[in-house]
C-alpha cells in the first residue's frame, strides 16, 4: 500500500504511514481529558465512517466543541467520558446534542503502550 491520500477538508498534515481507513481525518488533542491513554499535543486519526456509538474512543462536537470522548455505559445510561479521573463529574450524557464524527483507530506521539479499549 501507498501513501494514505488525505482528505481534501480535513487536517492530515502529516499522514501516519500504515493503513488508513477510505474516510478519515487527523486532529491533534488538546488537553489532558484523556491522559494517561491519550496526551496532550498527540496526533489523532479518526475514520468518518464510523459514527454509530459502540465500544471505543470517538471525536465527538458537543455545544460547538470537538471533543475526544470514551463512548461509555454508566449507571444513568450511555455518556461520552473522560479517561482522566478528574474529569469524571464532567461526563455528557448521550443525546442528540452530541454529534459522532468518526471513531479514533490510531495515535500517535510520545507513547508508552497503553491501549485506547
Amino acid at each position: 500500500m501507498g501513501a494514505p491520500e488525505p482528505q481534501p477538508d480535513g487536517v492530515n498534515m502529516t499522514p501516519n504511514p500504515g493503513p488508513h481507513p477510505a474516510h478519515w481525518r487527523q486532529t491533534f488533542m488538546d488537553g489532558t481529558d484523556m491522559d494517561p491513554r491519550i496526551r496532550d499535543g498527540e496526533s489523532i486519526y479518526y475514520d468518518t465512517d464510523k459514527v454509530k456509538p459502540d465500544k471505543g474512543v470517538y471525536v465527538v462536537r458537543h455545544d460547538g466543541r470537538a471533543l475526544v470522548r470514551r463512548f461509555s455505559q454508566l449507571p444513568t445510561g450511555p455518556a461520552w467520558t473522560a479517561d482522566n479521573p478528574a474529569f469524571a463529574h464532567q461526563f455528557i450524557p448521550d443525546s442528540p446534542a452530541v454529534t459522532v464524527l468518526g471513531k479514533i483507530y490510531r495515535v500517535v506521539g510520545i507513547r508508552d503502550g497503553k491501549a485506547l479499549n
